[in-house]
């Protein structure tokens, strides 16, 4: 009887698909198969899984008629799977030799439904930022509304396609696809897989190599905007789900957070660019859900007099944050034709380099500026003992707190 069904989506990946299989045909588990769908690649992919499939007979090519994604080859893949459990795994990755035993062994023993493990991030010579996978140590079995809301709450990132072991015949039953997105359609999977699953388990050793090139992902704006369908599928559907029954603060916060990355998002869009994602969306239901998200919401409408007053007085000035409230305080002040020095953060950690336009400074990089600059708020209430104490510690005088309604 097949173990473990491994599915293995396959689009022009010439340079990596020979060590991805190579990890996948000498596994110590032997009762497995290894179905790769091609997505149309016009590389020398088809040919290098032609001949894995003559060598090995647990190789079982299949072929795209049209290019689709991966998401798309994931679901084709699922339709022929005949294992026990499935695992997911990228032309460009590699696993651990002895992943798929030590995976099989405690999901049978368990009766998990879904199984995460830790992940592997090599980035070459690719320098965007990554999340590191899972951290934190979970050794019970929990229910997926349940851990869905710890890895919430110790803000690890759950959501890599790849990442979890699945039973099978959990999958079948829930009905569960792929929704034909290009960016973020793992996530979206397993956000539902979470809400319907019984029993989940964490193996924290990193069994999966996530590997990035140069040639995985593009940043440009097209990319960008894929990116934001796939958050926006994540959100309402994760909305629809909670609808039906949860009691959960940490998921609210979760919403209310992805709600206004969304809404940010967007609020930087072309109307154009707006149309083309609300066309992506499959139902009337999503589609309402995402007007919400398109509906003008000013953080900021208008200075108060005192306030326009110290900004026009100032030699220079920068806005303290760069969330989304900034951009409404970027449109007052060109309204009113006053340019901007910079934007200013308390760490460069996760702070962008510009910002509409604007360049982005670590607080400490302005402090010979300190007695000169106005430095304009722009954050939350909440944040501003914070602030204050930073930008006392550096000698900054001149500090102008908005009325920032979030």
């Amino acid at each position: 009887m097949l173990k473990v069904s491994v599915i293995v989506p396959v689009f022009n990946a010439e340079k990596y698909i020979g060590r991805c299989l190579d990890s996948l045909i000498n596994q110590t588990l032997m009762e497995i198969e290894i179905i790769c769908v091609d997505d149309c690649s016009v590389d020398q992919s088809l040919n290098i899984l032609h001949q894995y499939e003559k060598d090995d007979k647990r190789v079982k090519v299949y072929m795209s008629k049209e290019n689709n994604g991966a998401a798309v080859s994931r679901n084709i893949g699922m339709r022929y799977a005949q294992g026990e459990y499935i695992q997911f795994v990228d032309a460009d990755d590699y696993i651990e030799l002895y992943a798929l035993e030590r995976l099989y062994k405690r999901a049978k023993a368990n009766k998990s439904d879904m199984c995460f493990m830790g992940m592997q991030i090599h980035q070459g010579n690719r320098s965007n930022k990554v999340h590191r996978g899972i951290e934190n140590t979970y050794d019970s079995i929990y229910d997926g509304k349940e851990i869905l809301g710890l890895f919430i709450k110790n803000e690890d990132f759950f959501l890599y396609s790849c990442s979890v072991f699945y039973n099978r015949h959990f999958l079948d039953r829930h009905e569960m696809v792929y929704k034909k997105i290009t960016i973020g359609e793992g996530g979206d999977f397993i956000l539902r897989a979470l809400f319907q699953a019984s029993t989940v388990l964490v193996e924290k050793e990193k069994y999966y190599h996530y590997c990035l090139n140069n040639q995985s992902v593009t940043h440009n704006q097209r990319e960008r905007i894929e990116s934001l369908l796939g958050q926006i599928y994540q959100y309402i559907d994760m909305f629809r789900l909670m609808s039906v029954e949860h009691d959960s603060d940490v998921l609210d916060e979760y919403l209310e957070k992805q709600y206004n990355k969304i809404r940010g998002g967007i609020n930087i869009l072309s109307k154009e660019e707006v149309d083309y994602i609300e066309s992506k969306l499959e139902d009337k239901f999503s589609k309402s859900i995402f007007r919400m998200f398109t509906a003008k919401h000013s953080y900021i409408s208008e200075f108060r007099n005192q306030e326009l007053e110290l900004i026009e007085k100032a030699s220079k000035i920068v806005i303290y944050g760069a969330g989304y409230a900034s951009c409404d305080v970027i449109e007052l002040l060109n309204k009113h034709q006053i340019e901007i020095f910079g934007f200013v953060v308390s760490s460069g950690e996760k702070a962008p380099c510009s910002l509409y336009g604007h360049h982005v400074f670590i607080i400490e990089q302005l402090k010979q500026y300190c007695k000169e600059l106005l430095v304009v708020v722009a954050t939350n209430k909440k944040h501003h003992a914070q602030i204050r104490e930073n930008l006392e510690r550096y000698g900054f005088e001149k500090v102008l707190y908005l009325n920032i309604k979030m």
